[in-house]
């Protein structure tokens, strides 16, 4: 891999011997971050959408890659991703609150060809007796994904896919109703359910205020509020079961 791309961070933080395990580099190699215009988070905490950060792999000799003097060139894979409606955010990009690739080196390497794993900025390696697992800091991503929006970077979020996401979570808590009627007992189906109806009524607010706002800007009157969706009412056939949203539900996870 090309030894210019990322922060390199000391492994020796992580693992004793100071590299990552043999063959950590498979699952984890050179990347960028993308965004598509119609995929969004919801931030329930904050009761906001912020741009999906999706995983771009940047391997020499696939998609356009290329590689020379250990530096990856991906200007053909940015160009096509752009073409194709996603844009495509530089880890060198100086608006960014902090470059978001990091690497660590893994065991197998030479002095001469260093052996790196990939991984964003908002995840550490932490080894468990012997075995690698991945931790992830929520808030260092989402202060990533909020500097896109107020740098510029990314495009805010469009009315029409607030109305489309809104409605894939109507559709994913109505399929967790069904689910729930043919498992009452399912602890599982019931936390899902309950997260997902959250998130709805939190969306369903959001939403109603957004509305209210252009409205009042466009007529200096503000319009009848839609109703939030509704909390769920545990019954004796199922107990813990969410009762039905007012609005609908959705297919996302």
């Amino acid at each position: 891999m090309a030894k210019a791309f990322g922060v390199e961070v000391v492994a020796s933080q992580i693992m004793d011997s100071g590299l990552l395990p043999p063959g950590t580099e498979r699952g984890h190699r050179a990347f960028l971050l993308g965004h598509h215009p119609r995929k969004w988070d919801w931030d329930s905490s904050a009761k906001e959408f912020l741009p999906h950060l999706d995983i771009v792999q940047v391997t020499p000799g696939c998609g356009g890659v290329s590689e020379a003097n250990g530096v990856i060139n991906p200007s053909r894979l940015l160009a096509a991703c752009q073409e194709a409606g996603r844009c495509i955010i530089r880890n060198d990009d100086k608006r960014l609150p902090f470059p978001y690739v990091t690497r660590a080196k893994v065991a197998g390497g030479t002095a001469d060809s260093p052996c790196y794993a990939y991984f964003p900025a908002w995840m550490k390696p932490v080894d468990v007796a012997g075995k690698l697992f991945w931790e992830g800091d929520v808030s260092r991503r989402q202060e990533l994904q909020r500097a896109l929006l107020k740098k510029g970077i990314v495009s805010p979020i469009e009315p029409s896919v607030k109305e489309l996401l809104l409605k894939r979570k109507r559709t994913r808590v109505e399929r967790l109703e069904n689910e729930l009627d043919g498992k009452p007992d399912s602890r599982k189906v019931q936390a899902r359910l309950a997260t997902a109806t959250d998130a709805l009524e939190s969306m369903t607010v959001s939403q109603s205020r957004a509305s209210a706002v252009e409205s009042k800007d466009r007529t200096g009157a503000p319009p009848t509020p839609r109703p939030a969706a509704k909390k769920a009412v545990p019954t004796d056939k199922n107990p813990g079961k969410p009762a039905a949203s007012a609005e609908g539900s959705t297919s996302e996870d």
